[in-house]
């Protein structure tokens, strides 16, 4: 039989009505703060990083808070039966408005806990074929990855696992390994490994939807008179056509070259012409503003 966690709201250190975003903005603190890359060979902050997961695999789940929230750790013993232990309870004296802030604390949890672990409750507790619980954790990839896709490592549990990350990921995506979690009881299949993904911010690209945008610096000459120029993107480097008589700011579109989707398309590729001068003392550098400042018919602030 699995040993029965802390309970999961103080490890987690939150309040027992916090919501699901104050639930998974704890988890995501302390799962980093924790975390084996983070703590090379520190064997108390991995048994720490443990029990986090096992804590949010608890109140992150809806279905298991619930049942945790009313009958306490006796609902994460092998061989649980809802509605035996709510039948038990209605018997017995209903439950003093929920078990969930019992942990430790005897009555009816002990009750239950014994009743379910095979110890009593006049046959009630044998046995039970039971799916393994699943397990929570978080990964942090970088923008072009998360785009690209492609293989990262993650350590769990003292064992490190590949993880292939498809194109297109995003923020707060989950990856689902599926037999990678708790082990099932009596040949039940084991839980699955979901790892929530974050997206790191990039220097130059941001996503919006499916679509990538991103400045590119250009002269002064590139945007009067057109040029070919070559940019980074994330696929490698393609050549782009400046178009003449461009202004500064002008937004250009490459289809195609954004975010994959899962029908197999792809978001486009926004690109901001973002006009550099020179830095130069050079006076010529001023005579050549004054001579291109005549060429305005009137102040480009005008309305009209």
């Amino acid at each position: 039989m699995q040993k029965v966690m802390d309970d999961p709201y103080k490890v987690l250190g939150v309040p027992r009505d916090a919501d699901e975003k104050a639930i998974k903005k704890a988890y995501r603190k302390l799962a980093h703060k924790y975390h084996p890359d983070q703590n090379s060979g520190n064997k108390s902050a991995e048994a720490t990083f443990k029990s986090v997961n096992a804590a949010y695999g608890i109140v992150g789940d809806k279905e298991k808070r619930k049942l945790f929230d009313e009958f306490g750790a006796a609902s994460l013993q092998s061989g649980f039966n809802e509605a035996q232990a709510r039948q038990y309870s209605n018997m017995y004296g209903g439950m003093g408005g929920g078990m969930g802030g019992g942990m430790g604390g005897g009555g009816f949890e002990d009750i239950f806990s014994r009743l379910f672990s095979g110890g009593g409750g006049r046959g009630h507790g044998r046995p039970v074929a039971r799916r393994g619980s699943d397990v929570a954790s978080h990964l942090r990839i970088d923008f072009v990855t998360a785009v690209k896709g492609g293989k990262r490592s993650i350590r769990i549990g003292g064992e490190t696992l590949e993880i292939d990350i498809p194109a297109g990921v995003k923020t707060g995506q989950k990856i689902r390994l599926t037999g990678r979690g708790e082990p099932g009881t009596l040949g039940a299949p084991n839980g699955d490994l979901k790892i929530e993904i974050t997206v790191t911010d990039h220097p130059l690209y941001k996503r919006e939807g499916d679509d990538i945008h991103f400045d590119v610096p250009v002269t002064m000459l590139e945007l009067v008179a057109g040029a070919p120029i070559n940019v980074d993107v994330p696929d490698g480097s393609i050549e782009l056509n400046v178009p003449a008589g461009s202004q500064n700011g002008r937004k250009l579109r490459v289809k195609g070259l954004g975010v994959p989707k899962r029908d197999g398309s792809r978001g486009n590729l926004y690109i901001h012409l973002n006009l550099v001068l020179p830095e130069s003392d050079d006076p010529r550098l001023l005579e050549c503003a004054r001579d291109l400042d005549k060429l305005y018919k009137k102040c480009p602030r005008s309305a009209s």
